[in-house]
């Protein structure tokens, strides 16, 4: 009868099981959008009796005393950037219609948050079995966003530029003897 008792005081089992498993996901978007539309057209200015020519000639100055009244200042210096009277004039103006300007934004924020826990164990002793098992879940899900639009829209013909022409160094006149000007 001995050798009984000891097989079934020995015959005893610990087992178990058990994980995690865990997901996240953080998401951030962002963008702005900037629309213009517009119908564009350049028209030349035509001057008849005025061409560039009169204005860069090397053969004009202005009169000696008219620096005495203070209008003898360059039309222009030539330089980057001018300085004068007249550092430039128009040979095209820019015009543009039906013009619509459209402007969005758009931020978006989603987190997502997703746990399971898995947990079992037992004991067998002299064959009888005890054993639990537990489960647990959670999920959080969470999402914020924002949408702004908004806009222009300008109907009709509109001037919104000029081209123009940088004159040089003007009056820049040929160096000649004053005694056989006066």
């Amino acid at each position: 009868m001995e050798c009984w008792w000891r097989w079934y005081i020995w015959r005893f089992w610990f087992f178990g099981s058990g994980g995690e498993e865990t997901t996240k996901i953080n998401s951030d978007v962002n963008w702005e959008t900037l629309n213009v539309n517009f119908e564009l057209a350049q028209v030349p200015i035509l001057r008849a009796g005025i061409h560039e020519h009169f204005l860069t000639s090397k053969y004009w100055r202005f009169h000696p005393t008219a620096s005495a009244i203070g209008s003898a200042e360059l039309l222009s210096d030539g330089k980057i950037p001018p300085s004068g009277q007249m550092v430039a004039y128009p040979t095209t103006l820019i015009f543009a219609r039906n013009i619509t300007v459209k402007f969005e934004t758009y931020s978006g924020n989603y987190n997502y948050f997703d746990q399971k826990i898995k947990g079992g164990g037992g004991l067998s002793l002299f064959g009888l079995h005890l054993g639990g098992r537990y489960e647990n879940a959670r999920t959080e899900k969470n999402a914020e966003s924002h949408f702004e639009g908004q806009g222009i829209s300008v109907p009709g013909m509109q001037l919104i530029g000029f081209r123009c022409h940088l004159l040089p160094k003007s009056p820049d006149p040929l160096k000649v003897d004053e005694k056989k000007w006066a």
